[in-house]
């Protein structure tokens, strides 16, 4: 019996043992590795990499071709979050910062998809780099021979590749899939040469209905301008550019109005002021608490919906301004400043007088020849 217990104890003794030995030596690496660490300038590694999301890492930014210049501050490197700066700097939404590419050596620049200057914009040495930005669909930034008298101001080049879409855009109409949509030969050509002279009708018509789904719309109202230049060009009391100049922002200022529409299009189920059945009829004679907001909103949405004009509204009150009426820039030159007022007067109008354009049951837009005095 005491030799048992001697070697049950022997034994205790020796796990404690093991035990403290162990303990040892994990205490021992961890203190060996905390030395290492140091040894190889860990705390500086470690403060490089964490010193962006406790203090921000600085870039300069310049809008292409504008030259709107901002200083951000960025705590996540990374294009999103680049991207996300630069909008709330510019009171933009973030889908407006189409492109960005990173100034290099004061002469090159390089898109930020790149990996490689990704990777340089997350190392230490990017703070205070310059960040090119453009709002333009395609990536128009010069990447190379840039240099600060350049950036910013190169509105010639600017203007000559919206040009070259356009005219990459018009040459689809000519294998139009769609039947019904090509344009012939003669007017393609004229349309192409508006198009190099930076028409601003024409430019205005693809910033706005550029859209495949809209391809139809696009079609007839170029077509209408064609017709419409043709009637000018025999005689005409006021200045052909200044009157251009004023029917392209008339199609801008519609267009937005019916983009608006589009955005209020989703709209919640429940919109009606509903009455739970539980509520006696004591409670329905209280202060309405619950009713209150739910009236707030359906008015304010009622008061922007009033604002909006539906697409196809839109195209139809083009198409007669196009095709020779003079109401509907006069009605733009009155009331663009009160949008609700413009939209309630261009509904009448259409009301009164109609529609230039045919509309089929899949949407597509035909011109009315009979309406256009059979010019096209």
């Amino acid at each position: 019996g005491v030799s048992a217990s001697l070697l049950q104890m022997a034994t205790e003794i020796g796990d404690v043992t093991s035990g403290y030995a162990l303990l040892t030596a994990v205490a021992s690496s961890i203190v060996g590795g905390f030395s290492y660490w140091g040894f190889v300038g860990g705390p500086i590694l470690t403060f490089t990499y964490l010193k962006p999301l406790l203090f921000g890492r600085n870039f300069h930014t310049l809008e292409y071709p504008h030259g709107s210049l901002r200083t951000i501050t960025v705590r996540f490197v990374n294009q999103n979050g680049i991207r996300n700066q630069i909008a709330k700097q510019h009171g933009l939404p973030a889908s407006e910062i189409r492109h960005m590419n990173v100034w290099m050596e004061k002469y090159f620049s390089e898109a930020i998809t790149s990996p490689a200057v990704r990777h340089y914009l997350s190392t230490a040495t990017a703070d205070g780099s310059w960040i090119v930005w453009t709002r333009e669909a395609e990536n128009i930034i010069p990447t190379k021979g840039l240099t600060m008298g350049s950036l910013g101001t190169d509105e010639m080049k600017l203007a000559r590749l919206r040009a070259e879409r356009v005219q990459r855009y018009l040459l689809k109409f000519e294998t139009a899939a769609v039947s019904g949509l090509q344009i012939p030969d003669e007017q393609m050509q004229a349309l192409l040469a508006l198009a190099s002279q930076q028409d601003p009708v024409i430019m205005a018509l693809h910033a706005v209905h550029s859209k495949a789904a809209h391809a139809s719309a696009f079609r007839c109202l170029a077509l209408l301008r064609l017709q419409q230049l043709d009637l000018e060009s025999a005689s005409s009391s006021t200045s052909s550019s200044e009157r251009s100049e004023e029917l392209a922002a008339m199609v801008r200022f519609v267009g937005a109005l019916a983009e608006e529409h589009q955005r209020q299009q989703p709209e919640k189920p429940k919109d009606k002021l509903e009455v739970p059945r539980d509520k006696t009829w004591a409670s329905l004679f209280s202060p309405q608490k619950e009713v209150a907001p739910v009236l707030l909103i359906a008015a304010s949405r009622d008061q922007a919906r009033a604002s909006s004009l539906p697409y196809e509204s839109g195209v139809q009150f083009t198409a007669h301004v196009l095709a020779g009426s003079g109401t509907p820039l006069a009605l733009f030159n009155r009331f663009q400043l009160t949008p609700a007022i413009f939209v309630r007067h261009a509904e009448n109008f259409l009301q009164k007088k109609g529609s230039v354009l045919d509309t089929s049951d899949d949407g597509i837009f035909q011109i009315a020849l009979a309406d256009t005095g059979g010019v096209l």
